[in-house]
């Protein structure tokens, strides 16, 4: 049975208290993300207390503590050596008066009413923005806007990668032909500032890097770079905001690892939600300037025939993200590698790469797919059994059948041509060429049955046009 009452209930806008009172808001106040947004990084943790690197008392390092049940800091240090609880916090590191500290912890911090007119507050029933298909088809939206013809749209970019493949040589050349407006592996750029975030790189590392890839040419004026940077919880956002309004020309920031701007979960979140909350920040900020961030990261080593799927983490980084990029390798000594491309604006690519060691740059060979069927045919071309087959048909019209050493004989007598001697598998390699054959050269292979005929292991080819076959044993 329907229950009317719960459905009215349930559509009802609540009616909320706010409680005023001091102790129940310290209570309930989350002073442990608090103070981890205003002291940096966690050097210890243990069950009682935790340990920040910096001290906004003293403005020490390594010595400022805050107590996890009784929801208290210490400060440790030489000019220090004070603590409490937030109020107390807020009157050493902020240098207010006691009652300035209430009023801002009570009705800044906590949203707490001033009077208790305001302490009864409606919560009005959240709102759908809606439109009609009609009005969709109407509208005149803007095309997407491309850094990279291709390859990289707006929005949030993945590149992922095993360690030290050459990862950060493809991501530095990617700033500077974007800001030189050249193309980048035979794509065309659109020419902006950009701003590489070299977080594992230390300044020498990265200045060597950049010389070999500019090479004679000098650096241009719009490519920024930094090797460091806060995380996520403290401030990366608002830093990369203000570069944008000090740099409004940038189109394009790399941030070279992801790992080194990640803050952790929050308190009772799950890895996954983690994982799209961290990356969706950097795609809601790239949407909202309209910009392309790089994000790079690693590829587990976890073999997978799905090499997206290979992606460190959980698949809420590659959820949030608009395009994804994947380097692969056969063999991690390879100069060669296979760029995978997909996304929501992108064509589903796979390019095939090679890095030059002399220019320390990447460049397309063309499509893999594509790149490897042409060295397919190649390899098979030149193949000599191949080749000695061909030459044969041309001088026994209606086919050719002979054992092995025969048909390396023949190749030598008839067409000055050697294809081997009876120990380098001139017996087995045809049956690796069936299709090949057949498919190219329209060569039928029969080859020899399992017992051989009357004792021999008789090899037997004819053009598919060819109707009868001379035995020429």
């Amino acid at each position: 049975m329907i229950n009317f009452n719960k459905i009215i209930e349930a559509h009802t806008p609540k009616v909320v208290n706010i409680s005023p009172d001091l102790q129940t808001l310290k209570d309930d106040f989350d002073f442990e993300n608090y103070l981890a947004q205003r002291c940096g990084k966690i050097i210890q943790r243990s069950q009682n207390y935790i340990k920040f690197e910096h001290c906004p008392v003293c403005g020490r390092k390594e010595c400022f503590a805050y107590y996890i049940q009784e929801k208290t800091w210490y400060c440790f240090g030489k000019n220090g050596r004070v603590g409490g609880s937030i109020i107390d916090f807020l009157i050493h590191a902020e240098g207010m008066s006691q009652k300035e500290a209430i009023d801002r912890f009570k009705h800044k911090l906590c949203n707490a009413p001033r009077s208790k007119k305001e302490a009864v507050q409606v919560q009005p029933l959240p709102k759908l923005e809606t439109f009609s298909a009609a009005d969709l088809m109407a509208s005149e939206l803007m095309p997407v806007k491309w850094v990279v013809d291709g390859i990289l749209p707006q929005g949030l970019v993945i590149l992922a990668s095993p360690p030290k493949y050459g990862k950060s040589w493809l991501m530095a050349d990617l700033g500077i032909s974007v800001a030189n407006g050249k193309d980048f592996l035979g794509y065309k750029t659109h020419e902006s500032g950009t701003f590489y975030m070299a977080l594992e790189d230390s300044t020498s590392r990265l200045q060597n890097r950049i010389k070999k890839i500019l090479g004679i040419q000098k650096p241009p004026k719009n490519f920024n770079l930094t090797i460091n940077a806060p995380n996520l919880a403290n401030g990366l956002i608002d830093v990369l905001g203000n570069h944008m309004q000090q740099n409004p020309d940038t189109a394009l920031i790399i941030i070279d690892t992801l790992q080194k701007i990640r803050a952790g979960a929050n308190k009772n979140e799950g890895v996954y939600s983690t994982d799209y909350r961290e990356a969706g920040m950097l795609k809601s900020f790239a949407d909202k300037h309209g910009i392309c961030v790089v994000l790079v990261h690693h590829l587990r080593k976890a073999k997978d025939d799905d090499v997206f799927n290979m992606i460190s983490g959980t698949n809420g980084i590659m959820g949030a993200a608009d395009t994804i990029l994947a380097l692969k390798k056969e063999k991690r000594g390879d100069t060669e590698c296979v760029l995978h491309i997909t996304g929501r604006d992108v064509e589903h690519n796979e390019l095939l790469l090679e890095f030059n060691s002399e220019s320390c740059k990447w460049r397309r060979i063309g499509n893999a797919e594509e790149e490897a069927e042409r060295r397919q045919l190649e390899q098979y071309s030149t193949d000599t059994i191949v080749v000695a087959v061909r030459k044969l048909l041309e001088l026994q019209l209606q086919g050719w059948c002979g054992t092995a050493q025969q048909l390396i004989d023949d190749c030598v007598r008839n067409c000055d041509y050697c294809i081997g001697d009876i120990h380098s598998n001139v017996a087995k390699r045809p049956k690796k060429l069936i299709k090949p054959l057949y498919d190219i050269d329209g060569i039928m292979y029969t080859p020899p049955s399992t017992n051989g005929a009357g004792g021999k292991r008789l090899h037997k080819f004819k053009h598919k046009t060819t109707c009868a076959l001379i035995d020429t044993t």
